[in-house]
């Protein structure tokens, strides 16, 4: 039912209330059939759920195979150090998880504790978990609304709605029934859940509680399940490859060994090497501690990233689907342009900062020079309920009050207006939507007067005169006509607006509207906006060159949406703008089609919203959205990559979202893209890095076999070639500084494989590394034992992949890449390698790896095969890079 629609009867027969009331004994009945006024949390994952999801990981799964396989062929050190390898990933991947299932508290936290309610027509106070459907709330200054209520009373009442519909104005509340269907942001006689009342009073019936409210609603598209990012898809795809490549060769080997007559044992023991050869084990620690530096590095750049795989997936984004107010907007509304008889003057200065020059004729004047100019000041100061107060500990202006009044205070201070201490209001006609004003009346001096602000063709018509020229004059037909032209002209653009004016009563004077609000003395029009924030023009210019397109998704109306894309570099013409109601009437392929085109969706429920990004994700695009509020919150959960405000947005909005802006500019979120890129290009590098090793180890392994010599390698001197050898240089590679183009180069296609080429280029270095091992292999077993021809081989594929590194390292050419020492920290890891592996062969560690010590003959082979293959490698490297 759209309680809206129908009167306040209809409502109150619909759920069986009075305005008195429920009783009690009714209240207590309705508690037990409907439950508790509280969101519901459906498919809340454990602890303990979380930690089993981990073992659903491919590779994990391969580890955990290759240490279970250990421990049945006796093989014990090499299946407790594949299990320490398991519990630290598992571990670390859990941690990360459990922190993402703060969304849920955090709505729950925004519920109001405490409700004022009528209860047998006696107000009271009880838990906002105990309000019922039929319940009577409410509603003063203050309040958190702790329902959806169809208000029935409403003196002069505002609520704010922005944390629920995206408008930075409250919303003007009365009790007449809408026909039609409007869009939430326009049912003006609701109240929401979660929403703030501002001003006035009023009192409604509660009409949906706990799920059922629009709040409610929003938790249960929260939950939802989502997909995963890009950056885990292809991980995902690289184990089951692996776990392919393992299961062909371990069969090989099988088949092969039965018919030469192995014992299973030996068997056993080669599809542990092979199981370990195939696991990349310093994969998921050089991913995780990759993605964890570039939290570090993403934080320095105001962006706080909650969920490591997204830093990937933000450098894949080619759409933004960016929130108007508070994202592109400072959220401050601020007055604009006056219009006067005489002038026109335009005000200067950003939200609430009290700074900016008044200019008139693109020349900078005095306001009170003007009488029309600085009598239209001081009536906004004094007509005004609001405050402006500066906050040290945040360093900036703060407004108390209704944000429209706010503005006056700030151009009251802009000016140097400051209010006399001998000047006292005797009485207020408080704002009304029905008549689209406010009045108050000060006396000073004996004298009394109205000041009045209000809806500007409304002003026009209790006015009978109009200060001109410095005296009040009578208003004729050519002053209404030039107003009327300016106030139309300002409100195509965009702009709020709102007249001036007053009028002096005498001393005796009746207080009431018909005395205070008639042949009043006009003074002027102020055109006011949520101005656009520093440096998102010059961000959304960058993003256009970054080949990333920008969509204003917005709960406030277009026209002022407009305003502000013109204003930041966005030009948008009528037919590039779509409302929620026409979304609404569009099924999905209409909407897929528009969105070709569509620059601005005005008007937009949070489900609207939801189902954009959804059917941009379904044409393909890597969709990054930013919101503030929890209107905002469905999005952010959808999206590839949710950005939250961290200053203004809402608890909710900043635990479900994967990013958190600390300095709420929309500029931060494009320097967040160019990381994401250059991460995205530094992961193929350490992938290949990575892979080629593994393949080395692989075609060793099966050669081995195939030709009938013993295994090259034993298990642990495969991990620790896998683990420790690689996991420095390997985390040092993720470390590169984007390169300048990277930007020019937009977003890369989401469904252009990666794992392709990087396994391409991996296994023909590995191949080229494995020809090198065999051939040194060869040579051991014809002089020396098998522990020492296990060391050189051992050896040799360490420092094969130590010169392989600064090929890897770059697609140029080894000799053209004039960045050699650009990345201190390879140079580091690569002599941290070296000195691991000395020590493996030198020191007391040697015992644990099998390993010998090694002659200077011996060191002249192993250097100078790999000099070779990484000479073979460097002159196929153009070929490959194409292929890249």
């Amino acid at each position: 039912m759209q309680y809206y629609q129908n009167s306040t009867r209809q409502v109150f027969d619909e759920l069986e209330s009075t305005p008195a009331g429920l009783s009690q004994q009714d209240a207590g009945n309705r508690l037990e059939k409907y439950g508790p006024n509280e969101l519901p949390i459906k498919g809340r994952r454990t602890s303990f759920d979380i930690f089993l999801d981990q073992f659903q990981d491919f590779l994990i799964i391969l580890l955990i195979l290759a240490a279970a396989v250990s421990f049945g062929t006796a093989e014990y050190l090499n299946g407790i150090v594949l299990f320490v390898i398991v519990l630290i990933n598992v571990l670390m991947s859990f941690f990360q998880e459990r922190k993402a299932e703060k969304a849920l508290e955090a709505l729950h936290k925004i519920s109001a504790p405490k409700a004022k309610v009528r209860r047998g027509n006696y107000k009271q106070k009880i838990p906002s978990l105990k309000i019922v459907p039929g319940d009577v709330v409410v509603l003063e200054p203050g309040d958190r609304v702790p329902a959806d209520l169809r208000l029935f009373k409403a003196s002069n009442l505002e609520i704010e709605e922005a944390v629920l519909t995206g408008e930075s104005v409250p919303s003007t509340k009365h009790i007449n029934s809408i026909k039609g269907t409007v869009s939430l942001a326009d049912r003006e006689n609701m109240a929401y859940s979660g929403t703030t009342v501002v001003a006035g009073r009023g009192e409604g019936i509660v009409v949906a509680i706990g799920g059922k409210s629009e709040f409610g609603q929003i938790a249960e598209l929260i939950q939802k399940p989502v997909e995963i990012t890009p950056l885990q898809k292809r991980l995902a795809h690289l184990g089951k490859i692996l776990i392919l490549i393992s299961i062909v060769f371990a069969g090989i080997i099988f088949i092969l060994g039965m018919m030469r007559g192995y014992s299973i044992i030996d068997l056993f023991s080669y599809a542990v090497a092979l199981l370990v050869s195939a696991v990349p084990e310093g994969l998921p620690t050089v991913t995780t501690l990759a993605l964890a530096m570039g939290v570090l590095a993403m934080a320095k750049r105001k962006a706080i990233v909650k969920k490591l795989p997204v830093i990937e997936a933000l450098g894949s984004v080619d759409v933004i689907c960016v929130d108007k107010t508070g994202t592109l907007t400072k959220n401050e509304m601020s007055i604009e342009k006056i219009i006067t008889c005489d002038e026109e003057v335009e005000v200067e200065g950003v939200g609430y900062e009290p700074r900016g020059d008044f200019i008139s004729d693109s020349k900078k004047i005095d306001p009170f020079e003007s009488s029309a100019l600085s009598m239209l000041i001081e009536i906004g100061d004094l007509a005004n309920n609001a405050s402006l107060e500066r906050n040290p500990q945040k360093d900036k202006w703060e407004i108390f009050g209704d944000p429209t009044e706010g503005a006056f205070k700030v151009l009251a201070q802009k000016a140097g207006h400051k209010t006399n201490d001998h000047e006292k209001r005797i009485f207020e006609l408080p704002f009304d939507s029905s008549r689209q004003r406010m009045s108050v009346v000060h006396k000073e001096d004996g004298k009394k007067t109205v000041y009045i602000k209000g809806e500007p063709k409304g002003m026009l018509d209790i006015s009978s005169k109009v200060v001109k020229a410095g005296r009040e004059d009578d208003i004729g037909i050519l002053e209404k006509e030039h107003f009327t032209k300016k106030i139309n002209d300002l409100a195509a653009q965009g702009y709020r607006l709102l007249a001036l004016g007053y009028k002096y009563i005498p001393q005796d004077a009746e207080m009431n509207l018909e005395t205070l609000e008639n042949n009043i003395v006009f003074v002027g029009v102020v055109a006011m906006v949520d101005r656009p924030d520093e440096g998102v023009a010059e961000a959304i210019k960058e993003a256009k060159n970054s080949k990333i397109r920008v969509i204003v998704i917005t709960g406030d109306h277009k026209l002022t949406t407009q305003y502000v894309a013109q204003k930041i570099g966005l030009s948008v013409s009528e037919k590039e703008i779509l409302t929620g109601d026409e979304i609404d009437k569009m099924n999905k392929e209409e909407l897929k089609a528009a969105l070709d085109t569509v620059k601005i969706f005005a008007r937009v429920s949070p489900q609207e919203k939801l189902k954009i990004v959804s059917a941009l994700k379904e044409k393909g695009k890597v969709v990054a959205v930013t919101g503030d509020g929890v209107n905002d919150t469905p999005a952010l959960k959808q999206a590839d990559v949710g950005i939250a405000m961290g200053i203004r947005g809402a608890d909710v909005s900043r635990e479900a979202a994967d990013i958190v802006l600390s300095d709420d500019k929309f500029s931060t979120i494009i320097g967040a893209i160019e990381y994401g890129r250059a991460l995205y290009e530094n992961i193929k590098k350490f992938l290949t890095f990575l892979l080629s090793a593994n393949f080395d180890e692989i075609f060793l392994v099966a050669i081995a076999f195939a030709v009938g010599w013993e295994q090259p390698f034993t298990a642990i001197q495969i991990l620790w070639i896998n683990l420790v050898t690689d996991l420095f240089p390997a985390f040092a590679l993720a470390q590169e500084k984007p390169h300048p183009e990277i930007m020019k180069e937009g977003p890369r296609d989401p469904k252009k494989s990666m794992i392709r080429p990087v396994l391409l280029y991996a296994g023909i270095i590995g191949f080229v590394a494995s020809i090198g091992g065999l051939l040194i292999f060869w040579w051991g077993l014809s002089h020396f034992d098998i522990d020492k021809t296990r060391t050189l081989v051992f050896t040799l594929a360490v420092f094969f992949e130590l010169f392989i590194i600064f090929s890897v390292r770059s697609e140029k050419p080894f000799w053209k890449n004039g960045d050699f020492f650009g990345n201190r920290w390879l140079i580091l890891a690569i002599l941290a390698s070296i000195g691991l592996q000395l020590a493996a062969i030198y020191t007391p560690l040697s015992k644990i790896v099998s390993a010998v010590p090694l002659g200077v003959v011996d060191w002249l082979v192993i250097l100078g095969i790999s000099l070779i293959g990484f000479i073979i490698i460097e002159l196929i490297k153009p070929y490959l890079v194409k292929r890249y």
